[in-house]
């Protein structure tokens, strides 16, 4: 499936040849980079934030899958200017995150509250994952969630990978083992993007995939976390977030598209999940209790968290909002 995501005209950039060349270019976008940044993030505007999301997928793949020398004058450009973006954007997200027992810190109190932000999350009783359980949905709603899930799934093992190039040696272990479940355990027909496409099977194939940008942001702020932020606390606090909220999020889908008329044997990929996540997030937990030590650990793990949930929330509110607009127009 070929995934089709427009770059906006301020990331287009020319090629340049020589560092000199690539500091004029930096210098000539910036500002524009920069004032569109700020209507994104600090203004809330939402034509700037959809070609800020843009912007970011196409630079931050580049970043994860290697496609063009890490050594070249064009990444420089394009790093620099995407620094403008995240800039802005981490200044906004972390003055929206608040360690509630920062005055009376001690690590157990400071996981209670870890926990609870993961357990107690709006993402838990989102209503599309309300409905998809009660009632089902259309094959066209059906696809159309599938096709913007496949977005983030297709590399979800590459932020485990990326993460463990920043995590501490005596925490790798956990990683590659998720890693390993992810990539099927020793079964390469059993990896989990592959199971993930037998969803397909009684659907059919889709040829192309344009996302939603609520599946953009997703991917974003995923990459972010687990691969450009730099601190592993706040990637182990995204990922054990995730990972600890997931099997009721996939206990609902599951119970949803079989009602929505899906086969059981097409929903291995959900139906695994429920189990393995609910190991992977208690084992995720355990380790970032063994490394929180400060408040300002404790802090950094709940903004990745927290942004990390929202963010898949966001990814649900636009699949939602699709799908109504679909049934009023159908109506």
């Amino acid at each position: 499936m070929e995934i089709l995501v427009p770059m906006p005209k301020e990331g287009t950039l020319p090629n340049p040849g020589s560092w000199e060349h690539a500091l004029h270019i930096i210098q000539a976008h910036r500002p524009a980079i920069e004032t569109l940044a700020r209507r994104a993030f600090a203004n809330s505007e939402q034509e700037a934030w959809e070609a800020a999301q843009y912007m970011l997928y196409h630079w931050n793949l580049e970043e994860l899958e290697r496609k063009t020398p890490v050594y070249g004058w064009g990444r420089a450009v394009r790093q620099a200017l995407r620094n403008v973006i995240l800039e802005v954007e981490t200044k906004e997200r972390r003055a929206r995150v608040t360690l509630a027992c920062w005055n009376d810190f001690t690590p157990e109190r400071a996981m209670e509250e870890l926990r609870q932000a993961a357990m107690g999350h709006r993402i838990h009783a989102h209503p599309l994952l309300v409905e998809v359980s009660q009632h089902g949905l259309s094959k066209a709603s059906v696809k159309l969630f599938l096709d913007n899930y496949y977005v983030n799934n297709l590399v979800f093992h590459l932020h485990i990978a990326a993460q463990s190039l920043s995590t501490p040696f005596e925490l790798r272990a956990e990683l590659y083992k998720n890693l390993h479940d992810e990539l099927g355990a020793g079964d390469p027909e059993a990896a989990h993007p592959l199971l993930f496409l037998r969803n397909y099977r009684s659907l059919g194939d889709t040829q192309t995939i344009k996302p939603l940008l609520g599946s953009i942001y997703l991917l974003n702020t995923k990459i972010f976390y687990t691969f450009l932020c730099g601190n592993y606390k706040q990637g182990l606090g995204a990922l054990g977030f995730l990972e600890l909220a997931m099997p009721n999020q996939m206990q609902l889908l599951l119970n949803g598209l079989k009602k929505s008329g899906l086969p059981d044997r097409d929903l291995i990929f959900w139906d695994l999940h429920i189990s393995l996540d609910k190991d992977h997030g208690e084992a995720w937990f355990d380790k970032m209790r063994k490394i929180l030590h400060t408040r300002e650990d404790a802090y950094q793990m709940l903004e990745g968290g927290v942004a990390t949930l929202e963010a898949r929330s966001v990814f649900y509110d636009f699949v939602w909002k699709a799908i109504a607009e679909s049934r009023k127009y159908a109506a």
